[in-house]
């Protein structure tokens, strides 16, 4: 917290961050050196999880001087809250094979999965932080070579989360993430050089307060897939499609005309599109199995 540019000037935040990365390494050799047997046989027989671990660790540790600029600092209060959360992920890691820890490592992953797509595409766009981004997604590669050695069958959650709904599953809750992290217009209203512009930003939204029950409704809906308990999730995802047609059309009826200019309330109409799609995905595949099984059976 101390190196964050809302208590101190960044060039001495700099400075406080290098000697607590010092302070980190210190402790990381005293531990090894009182438990050296024990790390050196860990080492040996996991050496996908030690790889990833010091990966992870160096490429946090270059994080914010690499969005460090001329004349700019970017990392910010967001950046610090996603460098202790990468930091705690590659901490995590070491005891991936305790199953009790297997859940928060996976929703820590996908968290800090979101925060890096989101950091990467924003910067990128607005600002050319090519380089920040880059190292920010070499992160995902150790992270990925450290969850490999999870043996499929110590997983869990290898049911829970299957391809079939998972993708939809991960863009949608980043297109939230991204429209509750973002201070930009969703809609605009320009008519003339004469008529003063309009911006709707996501608190000025009608019945924005949907919006939000259908968020909760979502993540309910999701902890409940976790717990295998389907006729709940599939309900609850039913009303959060609902809520979501609903709110489309509210959308259409609010801020459709000549004047209107859709900028980020584009983001708004894909969970009711992905939604909709998946529905259909679904439906053509049952269809194609129960046809195919009669076939098989004619056979």
């Amino acid at each position: 917290m101390i190196a964050s540019p809302l208590f101190i000037h960044p060039n001495i935040g700099m400075i406080f961050h290098m000697v607590y990365i010092f302070i980190l390494i210190a402790i990381l050799l005293i531990t090894i050196s009182i438990q050296k047997w024990h790390i050196y046989l860990h080492i040996q027989n996991h050496p996908k999880t030690w790889i990833g671990f010091v990966g992870m660790i160096l490429i946090t540790i270059i994080f914010p001087f690499s969005f460090n600029v001329f004349y700019h600092y970017y990392f910010s209060q967001k950046e610090m809250v996603l460098f202790m959360m990468m930091l705690l992920l590659a901490g995590l890691l070491m005891f991936k094979d305790v199953k009790k820890i297997q859940i928060p490592i996976l929703a820590l992953s996908f968290i800090i999965l979101f925060g890096i797509i989101y950091s990467t595409v924003v910067y990128i766009l607005n600002s050319g932080l090519i380089v920040g981004s880059i190292v920010l997604y070499g992160y995902l590669l150790f992270l990925g070579l450290s969850l490999s050695e999870i043996k499929g069958d110590k997983l869990p959650l290898k049911e829970i989360f299957k391809l079939r709904l998972l993708p939809f599953e991960l863009i949608i809750l980043a297109i939230y993430v991204y429209l509750f992290l973002t201070a930009g217009d969703l809609f605009t209203y320009y008519k003339d050089q004469h008529t003063p512009s309009i911006f709707i930003h996501l608190s000025d939204l009608p019945k924005d307060t949907l919006f939000y029950l259908s968020l909760m409704v979502l993540i309910l809906g999701m902890t409940f897939r976790w717990m295998k308990v389907k006729y709940v999730y599939v309900i609850l995802y039913s009303v959060w499609l609902g809520f979501q047609v609903y709110y489309s059309i509210l959308l259409l009826s609010s801020f459709h005309g000549a004047y209107w200019k859709m900028t980020d309330g584009l983001f708004l109409y894909i969970p009711v599109i992905l939604g909709c799609l998946f529905i259909l995905l679904f439906l053509s595949q049952t269809l194609y199995q129960t046809l195919f099984k009669k076939q098989k059976k004619l056979n």
